[in-house]
């Protein structure tokens, strides 16, 4: 199941659109993805992103159980709040497991998320997290690959400018590289880390 959330910090209503739930503003059944932000059959594939230390491939992670969520610097609270969850349950990873675990933000606003913008949100987070993009319209097809939704939405009369509706998912990749599940929105950090663990327990380590 994956979740669809909408907008800064506004009434959110369960939205089924399809036979998935959606977060939403409000029960909207026209709610849906941007031109090329979601396929029915992801495929979880390989991305390569622009971060503020050049480029990085989802592939050059091998060896390390990676959260990958999709979201911007400017989210008001959804977005804070799932890197919060990741962070706690990365610090409650044993010492070992956290040397080959990461996680990994996809920024779905890249107009306003340049590289160095994003390296500083994740770090303040966790130093050993990363994040990158890509300029539009590769960003869209990356995130239909992992089947995530997103679309801008104007604010008028907001400082903002605009918002990014967007699937409020993460997702768990094996340290060789298959994808393992999705990681839903409220996770609890002490459940999340179990699962974590788990499948660096399963995978064998470097060198090994």
């Amino acid at each position: 199941m994956s979740a669809w959330w909408r907008g800064p910090a506004i009434p959110l209503a369960l939205v089924a659109v399809g036979g998935t739930v959606w977060w939403a503003a409000s029960p909207d059944p026209e709610v849906g993805p941007a031109p090329a932000a979601a396929v029915a059959d992801p495929t979880f594939g390989d991305f390569t992103l622009d971060t503020s230390d050049g480029p990085l491939a989802l592939s050059d992670l091998r060896g390390r159980a990676v959260i990958v969520y999709f979201g911007y610097t400017a989210c008001p609270d959804v977005c804070p709040t799932t890197m919060a969850s990741v962070a706690a349950a990365y610090q409650q990873l044993p010492e070992a497991a956290r040397a080959r675990a990461t996680a990994l933000l996809v920024s779905v606003d890249p107009a306003r998320d340049e590289v160095g913008r994003l390296g500083e949100y994740v770090r303040w987070f966790d130093p050993a997290f990363l994040a990158g993009t890509r300029p539009e319209p590769e960003i869209g097809r990356i995130a239909a690959d992992w089947g995530v939704r997103y679309r801008k939405v104007d604010l008028d009369g907001s400082a903002m400018g605009y918002a990014v509706d967007h699937t409020t998912d993460a997702y768990l990749v094996a340290p060789d590289g298959a994808f393992v599940r999705t990681l839903p929105h409220g996770m609890p950090a002490p459940e999340m880390a179990g699962v974590w663990a788990g499948v660096l327990a399963g995978a064998p380590a470097p060198g090994g």
